[in-house]
């Protein structure tokens, strides 16, 4: 990992710690010092592609740190197929 991919993770960590979302593309940007976004953008995706960041579904350029995400082995069976359930999900 770059330098700079560590700042824009430890950034985004931090800032999830505190607001309980992620920063912006144009916040993350403002918070690195830089006026474009296009190098954040770049470093946020090479992020999500190692697995360090989480694309979040249903949200345009919408991020989370992986370590925020919920470890499905801490759930049972049981919870997990009611959660299945609730959001009517089949198998497949």
């Amino acid at each position: 990992m770059t330098p700079e991919m560590r700042r824009t993770l430890t950034l985004v960590q931090d800032y999830y710690a505190q607001h309980g979302v992620s920063p912006s593309l144009r916040k993350l940007a403002e918070m690195e010092g830089l006026s474009s976004v296009g190098s954040t953008h770049r470093r946020v995706h090479k992020l999500i592609e190692r697995g360090y960041l989480v694309q979040l579904k249903g949200r345009n350029n919408s991020f989370a740190p992986a370590s925020a995400m919920p470890n499905l082995a801490d759930f049972s069976d049981d919870q997990l197929r009611a959660e299945r359930a609730k959001r009517g999900v089949g198998h497949g």
